[in-house]
This record gives C-alpha cells, structure tokens and sequence, in this order.
C-alpha cells in the first residue's frame, strides 16, 4: 500500500468515524431553522479585518468539535497557516481561491464555489484569497481556533495596533 493510500484511508476513517463519536457525546438538542437564526458578531483576530462569525456549534474557546460560519470580505486574504487538527470547509456562498502546501498532489491551487467542500487534513498549510463577492464559509473540526501561520509576520494577532 503506498503512503497516499494508506493517508487517504486514514483521512477518510477519521472523517467517518468522528461524527459517530461526537454523536455519543451530545446531551441536547440543539436546531437552527434558516440562516435568519444565527447570530453574526465581530470574528476573531486571526481573521481579516471587516470578518464575522456565527457559532453554529461550540465557542471559539471549545477544543472539542465546533461548527462555525465565516463571512469574509472581498478580497481578504488568509496567509499560509496550519491547524493541528483536520478541518472540513465548505462554500455556502460566494468563492474562494485557495492554496494547499501538500506533497501528495501536483495541484496546489483550487477555485471553490458555492457548495464547494474541503477535507483539510491535520497540520497541512493552506491560504486563501476571497473572491469579489465576498464569502461565506462553514468551518467544522475540532479547536478551530488554534492557528498556526507558516510565517509569525502573517499573524495578524502579532501586528501592533
């Protein structure tokens, strides 16, 4: 078995088994009806200036499972970083340009629209561009929050204010 498959199998039990061990842990039922329920507020500082954020599921400060969504402005860009943890991205709205630092693939750069999905696994860098029309993004995983940027200048959490 070569070592992509042997990933990608890892990377595909993760992705199936997580939700069943998230499932034992739930006590409550929680329901969003429609977008109109979330409630937006300023994003964290790891995020571009202008971003907000809705929590779907968690806190930014819950190192378990979280879901969140992220409306990002026109043209924002997210600087090579890394999680430590594998995320799953999805497009709900609007587009994003987006490149993956991954010796397993040729292809780097990949132009995700609406409905467009991402497994993300742990630890591999990753930036994006937004595109023009801004976008809305539904980030899940597990300590989300906990970014690494490739480059500390890129931080925007180190920039004096």
């Amino acid at each position: 078995m070569s070592l992509r498959h042997l990933f990608l199998l890892t990377s595909i039990s993760a992705f199936l088994f997580t939700p069943f061990a998230f499932a034992q842990h739930q006590t409550k039922l929680q329901i969003i009806p429609n977008e109109d329920a979330l409630t937006w507020q300023k994003a964290p500082s790891t995020l571009p200036r202008g971003s907000k954020i809705a929590f779907l599921y968690g806190t930014e400060n819950t190192p378990d499972l979280s879901v969140i969504r992220l409306m990002i402005p026109a043209g924002s860009v997210i600087p090579l970083h890394s999680h430590p943890a594998s995320e799953l991205l999805t497009v709900i709205a609007g587009s994003i340009h987006l490149y993956i630092e991954n010796d397993d693939t040729s292809e780097k750069e990949y132009d995700l629209k609406t409905g467009g999905f991402l497994v993300l696994p742990q630890n591999v860098p990753h930036a994006l561009i937004v595109g023009n029309q801004g976008a809305i993004l539904q980030v899940s995983g597990s300590d989300v929050f906990n970014t690494n940027y490739v480059n500390s200048k890129d931080d925007p959490r180190s920039v004096k204010k």
